[in-house]
């Protein structure tokens, strides 16, 4: 069993492990994008990745950050901020998909508005993983953590590899971006040993 004072120290090794191992990783599929696909794709997936991004910080809230520096919380406040978190995270996405036309119409990008559909999702997505995500570092399994974003990053891109090969043009970059979110909230679900409770 690990020693109490050995924990933060354990936990910010695991920490830059993920770093070592994944930033490598995301700048060799980067580089590879980059010579794929042209200036203008990269340009598309980035401002429909701007509403999206802010969604994301909205939906959370504090919430999570609240789970991470509290006291100890009960079943319930874990529960309801996961609630929350989905609640709003999927009204931010309807705001999106609703108003993608506009915001298309707007940059003269018709591509934008499927784009910005698909950003949408990941909004939810990620949602549904960030209690997790706190509760593991509320613990510092940060362990955990830097093996399911490594593993995460690894498979998304090589996804995102295949679909630039095979010409899906921008769209690979989305691959990119939702099979990383769906890999990490999944692995969270399957391995973070934490699941909302109807209370």
């Amino acid at each position: 069993m690990t020693e109490p004072r050995a924990r933060p120290m354990t936990a910010a090794l695991w920490s830059g492990a993920e770093a070592l191992f994944k930033t490598p990783l995301q700048l060799a599929v980067s580089i590879f994008m980059a010579r794929t696909l042209s200036p203008a794709e990269f340009g598309l997936l980035a401002l429909a990745l701007v509403l999206s991004g802010i969604a994301i910080a909205i939906a959370d809230g504090g919430f999570s950050q609240a789970l991470i520096q509290g006291d100890t919380p009960t079943e319930e406040e874990k529960s309801s901020v996961f609630a929350v978190n989905l609640l709003v995270s999927l009204v931010l996405a309807g705001g999106i998909v609703a108003g993608a036309g506009t915001y298309a119409r707007y940059f003269g990008q018709p591509m934008l508005e499927p784009l910005s559909w698909a950003m949408a999702a990941n909004v939810i997505v990620a949602s549904l993983g960030a209690t997790q995500t706190a509760l593991l570092a509320r613990n510092l399994d940060f362990k955990l953590l830097a093996r399911i974003g490594t593993l995460a990053a690894a498979v998304s891109g090589l996804a995102a590899v295949v679909a630039a090969l095979l010409g899906f043009g921008v769209w690979s970059l989305v691959v990119n971006v939702l099979s990383s979110s769906v890999l990490t909230t999944g692995m969270l679900w399957c391995l973070a040993g934490w699941w909302p409770r109807a209370r």
